[in-house]
């Protein structure tokens, strides 16, 4: 059986050091400014978003209102959509309804999150839909919604979404540097950095 001979003690030292540095060179180098930026062909920007959820809204005006609330406080504005959607359609007394809140886009560099409020949206819209993706369940689903009330934000950190469409695209906060769902007990309003 033959064997091998290893490398000259230096040839191997050199080696580890090529190798080394060939690690070293090849790492990913981050430079500031440089991130992948989002794809808008396959996510909205928040006026696309924000039209589309209008669209819908204007399609099914038998079971979905769509309010813009506004809130401003110490000169920072902000408009949120909030949809309701009834399937079994409008009523002013929810009292005897089964009330949902759901809340999308609460950090603003989340685009998928608004996304599902979007597809949400429109299967709310199209009870085949519905069916079809609540399958062997549908038939008790489509029992139940007419006796739920949906209360939709598609996306509730738009100024923070601004922010992250202008490039600063790790940015989770609000526009004036609040995590709507970290500060709500410890130094509400206070700006984190």
């Amino acid at each position: 059986m033959e064997t091998s001979a290893a490398p000259p003690a230096g040839v191997a030292r050199w080696l580890l050091l090529f190798a080394l540095v060939t690690v070293a060179y090849a790492r990913p180098v981050m430079h500031p400014g440089i991130w992948a930026k989002p794809d808008y062909s396959v996510y909205h920007n928040r006026e696309s978003l924000q039209l589309e959820v209008e669209q819908i809204v204007n399609q099914h005006p038998d079971i979905m209102k769509l309010e813009v609330r506004h809130s401003e406080d110490k000169g920072y504005a902000v408009d949120m959509q909030m949809v309701t959607v009834e399937i079994g359609g409008h009523t002013t007394d929810h009292s005897r309804k089964l009330r949902i809140l759901i809340d999308f886009g609460e950090h603003a560099r989340e685009l998928v999150s608004s996304e599902t409020g979007l597809q949400l949206l429109r299967t709310l819209g199209d009870l085949d839909e519905v069916a079809r993706v609540t399958g062997a369940y549908s038939h008790r689903v489509l029992e139940l919604l007419p006796h739920v009330v949906f209360i939709i934000l598609p996306m509730e950190n738009t100024r923070g979404r601004d922010k992250v469409e202008a490039g600063d695209l790790c940015e989770r906060k609000n526009g004036r540097g609040v995590d709507p769902n970290r500060n709500y007990v410890v130094h509400w309003g206070v700006k984190e950095r």
